[in-house]
């Protein structure tokens, strides 16, 4: 299969590949399964081996690619029962105890920030800008998991970003001819109020429910 990749201004060398890369895998332009080949990754993106290689390296930390013997380096396989069976609750049970805690330590100027992640994400929602979405939606949970817990929990949630707003949340809308994006910003404001009522029973059920 050919592939194109579209190369970005003002970066390092290396996220400038990175990036590349994983919009990519993200919008199916390289199957999973393909080889990546530092050679015609180079070319395209007029690009020295050694960022690329950096860059791969990262993209199999993420999880979106991995290296075979005799083979290389390939676009991962993804498991949708491992999504469902492991990442998503992961994600819940991190999100839940940083949601809980934002009840209790967040001031006004960081939901401000989230109130303006949720106003950015309806303008998206009626352009149907998809990216857009999951850009805004990426940013209001990895805001309130950076805020409210350990740098530990949000290593372990940014490996899982990849695929909860790339494969998860980006493929699967693309799937659909006429997919419905208003839920999305509401269930977000629910998610805020429930953090300002400080109702922890709430804010648990309301994340569990959203992740999902």
């Amino acid at each position: 299969m050919s592939y194109k990749l579209k190369r970005e201004p003002m970066k390092s060398l290396r996220d400038i590949a990175y990036d590349a890369i994983k919009e990519a895998i993200l919008r199916s332009d390289i199957a999973p399964g393909e080889k990546l080949t530092e050679a015609k990754i180079s070319e395209q993106l007029g690009i020295s081996r050694g960022p690329i290689r950096e860059a791969l390296r990262q993209l199999e930390r993420d999880g979106l690619v991995q290296s075979q013997p005799y083979k290389g380096t390939v676009v991962a396989e993804f498991s949708t029962e491992e999504a469902e069976r492991v990442y998503v609750p992961i994600r819940q049970l991190i999100e839940s105890y940083a949601f809980c805690r934002a009840a209790d330590i967040f001031e006004d100027s960081d939901y401000a920030f989230l109130e303006e992640c949720i106003a950015e994400m309806e303008t998206n929602c009626e352009q149907r800008n998809i990216e857009g979405i999951s850009r805004n939606d990426a940013e209001f949970h990895r805001y309130v998991v950076s805020r409210c817990t350990s740098g530990v929990l949000v290593s372990i949630w940014e490996s899982l970003a990849a695929h909860f707003y790339g494969r998860i949340f980006f493929q699967n809308r693309l799937k659909w001819k006429t997919p419905e994006f208003s839920y999305i910003p509401e269930e977000h404001r629910e998610i805020l109020v429930a953090i300002k009522t400080g109702d922890q029973s709430a804010i648990t059920d309301i994340v569990k429910v959203h992740i999902h």
